[in-house]
């Protein structure tokens, strides 16, 4: 679809209600692991470009990705709400 972005992402998700000192925890270690040369390296080589972020960032990026998705799939006539 012309003007239409596809961008690929992968997250780590807990169930509802797991404490915030949880998910920050593990949040940093996924952001050390991610950020380490070998790791860094492994990833680039297989095409995929490393990058983390918060929780909260994270859910921003689903929020906006999912309305994109949702008007490109108007524009394309396959769902009309």
């Amino acid at each position: 679809m012309p003007g239409y972005e596809a961008n690929f992402w992968y997250g780590v998700f807990v169930p509802a209600g797991t404490p915030t000192p949880l998910i920050d925890k593990l949040n940093a270690t996924i952001v050390n692991v991610m950020g380490q040369p070998d790791m860094v390296r492994q990833l680039t080589q297989s095409g995929v470009e490393p990058h983390t972020t918060t929780p909260k960032e994270l859910g921003e990026i689903m929020k906006r990705d999912t309305e994109s998705m949702r008007e490109a799939m108007r524009g394309a006539g396959i769902i009309s709400q």
